[in-house]
Order: C-alpha cells, then sequence, then structure tokens
C-alpha cells in the first residue's frame, strides 16, 4: 500500500505540520524580538528548543513510518504508530 494511504501515516503526517507550525511560531517571536533590539527571554528560547526537539522527533517518527509503509509487510516498524507520538 503507498504511505499516502496509510492511516497512520496520514496521522503522523498531521502531527508533523502541527510541529511545524509550532516551531515556526516560536521562531518568529525570538527573530521579532532580536530585530526589534529587545533582550530575549530564557523562557522563550527555552520554548523554541523544545518545539524544535519535537519537531525533529516527529519528522524522524515520520520518516520511519513512510519506509515501513513501503518495505515488505514483515520488515514493518512499530514506529509507524501515532500511539508513539504521547
Amino acid at each position: 500500500m503507498p504511505w499516502s494511504q496509510d492511516e497512520g501515516v496520514r496521522t503522523l503526517r498531521l502531527f508533523y505540520n502541527l510541529a511545524v507550525s509550532s516551531h515556526a511560531s516560536r521562531l518568529r517571536k525570538l527573530t521579532e524580538a532580536t530585530l526589534s533590539g529587545e533582550s530575549l527571554s530564557a523562557v522563550d528560547v527555552n520554548a523554541e528548543a523544545a518545539a524544535r526537539a519535537h519537531l525533529d522527533s516527529v519528522r524522524q517518527k515520520l520518516h520511519a513510518a513512510m519506509a515501513a509503509t513501503l518495505a515488505p509487510s514483515n520488515y514493518r516498524s512499530a514506529a509507524r504508530d501515532p500511539r508513539d507520538l504521547q
């Protein structure tokens, strides 16, 4: 089955898109503060770092799920289960 039709991959793609949006908004906030000359808040910097780490984690799981979907059925990984994100 193509990965685009797999329910687990579609769910992970939704999580990935949410993580991208979250990271982009955090990064935008830091960029605006930097360009305006404001001092950066440690809370904002830590939130951006956490959003980046979450984005990397979700991206890795999405890529693993896509690869597992294209592999023969006996090689499928449990990483394609969206519950791994929780």
